[in-house]
């Protein structure tokens, strides 16, 4: 009875059939795991009046000329902001708020060799899959470096959330484990994509669609998009990973020429100049040529 009254709440609430299935299937491990601890006597039954019907959710993708009708709707420095954070997401693989809040803590660069090629090392919530994302690339660095410094701008009067500076990853300072804090920064954002352009979900589907459209074998686009595939990885060496791990950041890199990123970054930077006060704007304009 009380999962039925669940249920319903959750109906209520507006819940998609997807995510209440989830919830009954971590529902049900629990039970059955308390029937073999001998705490409950029976196991979970999947009442037919629980089942949820199956749905099938199309997420958007942007195009190139949808990101630059954005653009164009850019009023202040915070919408700047959001199209920044999506064309992060993008650039990053599909990395969602949460992993953009904490990549600084998952680094992998040589201090050494300050011209090698810079990573984020991620692990992928759905598949568990490691994925090791290059960051150290146009316009990937340049958008860090001016969102940044736009942080500076627009938290200025909360000196404690603002990033290192000397962290290339980092955008804001907080406590990542506290989900209301997280939620509070980040859909400020999130509600501004939505409106000017697409949800920041989509920045993964994009990148997903255009890197399907690359001529790259499959192994290339599994490891690229964090898919999991073990009869692939079961025939090669690690070695023979290193090797792929150079096709992987060239496809990367296409990806990014073919969502024509590098151009629309500097059209952004050109319309917050535009429409920000000359000395905000001035500190903006070269934002693209630093480096962090």
């Amino acid at each position: 009875s009380n999962i039925s009254s669940a249920i319903n709440k959750w109906k209520t609430k507006g819940l998609s059939p997807s995510s209440i299935r989830s919830y009954i299937n971590h529902i049900g491990a629990i039970v059955n795991e308390g029937f073999r601890r001998g705490l409950v006597d029976s196991p979970f039954v999947n009442h037919p009046s629980y089942r949820q019907k199956k749905t099938t959710t199309v997420v958007k993708t942007a195009t190139p000329e949808m990101f630059r009708e954005a653009i164009d709707k850019v009023k202040d420095i915070r919408d700047f902001q959001a199209l920044g954070f999506w064309l992060l997401q993008f650039t990053l693989r599909g990395m969602y708020t949460s992993d953009l809040a904490t990549m600084h803590l998952h680094s992998r660069e040589n201090e050494a060799e300050w011209d090698s090629n810079r990573y984020v090392l991620h692990k992928r919530h759905k598949t568990g899959e490691a994925m090791t994302i290059l960051y150290s690339c146009e316009p990937t660095e340049g958008l860090l470096v001016a969102l940044q410094n736009s942080i500076y701008i627009t938290h200025h009067y909360k000196e404690n959330m603002l990033p290192d500076r000397s962290n290339a990853l980092q955008l804001f300072r907080y406590d990542y484990s506290d989900s209301r804090v997280h939620k509070n920064i980040w859909d400020v954002y999130a509600k501004r994509s939505s409106r000017i352009l697409l949800p920041f979900k989509t920045a993964r589907k994009t990148f997903e669609s255009y890197a399907l459209m690359l001529n790259t074998s499959a192994e290339i686009r599994y490891r690229l998009l964090g898919h999991t595939d073990t009869s692939i990885k079961s025939h090669y060496q690690n070695w023979e990973w290193d090797k792929l791990s150079e096709q992987i950041d060239s496809a990367h890199i296409e990806v990014l020429k073919s969502f024509e990123c590098e151009q629309l970054y500097k059209e952004l930077i050109d319309k917050v100049t535009e429409v920000t006060n000359q000395v905000t704007a001035s500190k903006l304009t070269t934002l693209h040529l630093s480096t962090p």
